[in-house]
């Protein structure tokens, strides 16, 4: 599977999954909670489900699009650019930062999803008004910032100074 393929498959199981979702969802949905879980802004489900489809799905194949453009441009910031994208290192650079734009892609999709059915499972109890519980969204929240800083610290890493690095 090339990086391509899988950010598009991530990016239309997210939309399937948000999509799928509407008829979990009431009329008027619950879009935005305070700290305590309380639900502190609405909009209509068809609003709330195209945006949610939009950042679940299309920006993070969005993201992975422009990072790549870019890369083959030439305007990518990683340590020691001149020497990783010289022409010996030049395609081994380029299909890392494909694969490693590909892993973001699909973590920044999962976290949406994941948002989504926490909204979702916030409108659970039809007769009581919604809510959203509060630490697993916090926990959900933490591992995409561990994942994230993760996934920095592997592109520093893996272009660190060419004098130290390994063939």
């Amino acid at each position: 599977m090339s990086p391509r393929s899988l950010v598009l498959t991530v990016a239309l199981a997210a939309a399937v999954t948000v999509l799928g979702s509407a008829g979990e969802l009431p009329d008027r949905v619950a879009s935005h909670f305070g700290i305590s879980g309380r639900a502190d802004g609405f909009m209509p489900r068809e609003v709330f489900l195209a945006l949610m489809t939009l950042t679940a799905s299309v920006l993070p194949a969005a993201l992975w699009w422009l990072q790549v453009g870019s890369a083959r441009r030439g305007r990518v910031r990683i340590p020691h650019a001149a020497h990783w994208l010289a022409p010996p290192q030049r395609s081994r650079t380029l299909a890392y930062l494909a694969w490693h734009a590909a892993a973001f892609s699909a973590g920044l999709a999962t976290f949406m999803v994941f948002v989504h059915w926490r909204v979702v499972l916030a409108h659970a109890d039809e007769g009581a008004a919604p809510r959203l519980a509060p630490w697993p969204f916090f926990i959900g929240l933490g591992v995409f910032l561990v994942f994230t800083l993760a996934w920095a610290l592997a592109l520093q890493r893996r272009f660190r100074d060419p004098a130290r690095a390994q063939p």
